[in-house]
């Protein structure tokens, strides 16, 4: 029984060290009936980001952005979802798991094309850092009051592979590539101060949902 309950306990510890390692305990995104996959953009100049800094419980804050996308090779076709960050990323988890490579530099002067792509995607589509990748999106082209005046249009990037991952966590590695935060606002033609939202690290866990609230 003991050993039994000391094997849940552990497994449970990593799971949410991984979790909370790649999304932070606390995740705060635009309130929007919008059901589409598109994020709405909160300004990364917002108020309560001041107030937040202030308080003594929280750790670390910093803006992402998601955005579904597909892989092209010579061979194979691969969706993934591109995790924009900046350069106040914190990498300390990642970089336990980084297997080959190094992790991008991501600045505020210029955006930069490099990835950072896991394992399992690296192995079903053949690929290697220092690879060229050609990635498909699909953005809003225009803003329109109404969903049926709202057009889309295909676009085009061109990434290299900085580094491979892998965290032995399903739901990251067979979707997750880290990119410039930079790169997802101008396929969304958002504001250079335009993030999906925001991740929280906290200095404790057991306060999560009253820090929360």
């Amino acid at each position: 029984m003991i050993l039994s309950l000391s094997i849940v306990t552990g497994f449970k510890s990593e799971i949410r060290s991984r979790a909370i390692g790649f999304a932070g305990h606390v995740v705060v995104i635009a309130y929007t009936n919008n059901n589409s996959f598109e994020q709405e953009p909160v300004s990364t100049k917002a108020a309560f980001l001041t107030t937040l800094s202030k308080n003594s419980e929280i750790k670390h804050i910093q803006p992402y952005a998601t955005k579904n996308a597909i892989i092209k090779t010579a061979f194979e076709n691969q969706g993934i979802i591109i995790k924009g960050v900046d350069k106040t990323y914190d990498w300390r988890f990642i970089k336990q798991y980084l297997k080959a490579g190094g992790i991008p530099d991501f600045n505020d002067s210029v955006s930069s094309d490099k990835i950072l792509v896991s394992q399992t995607i690296a192995t079903k589509l053949g690929i290697k850092t220092g690879d060229r990748l050609i990635t498909y999106f699909v953005s809003k082209k225009n803003i329109a009051d109404t969903i049926a005046n709202i057009s889309y249009e295909q676009r085009v990037r061109k990434f290299e592979v900085s580094g491979i991952y892998q965290t032995g966590f399903s739901d990251v590695d067979d979707n997750i590539v880290f990119a410039d935060l930079k790169q997802i606002q101008k396929l969304n033609f958002w504001n250079t101060d335009q993030a999906g939202g925001f991740e929280i690290e906290l200095n404790d866990f057991e306060k999560t949902d009253a820090l929360t609230e």
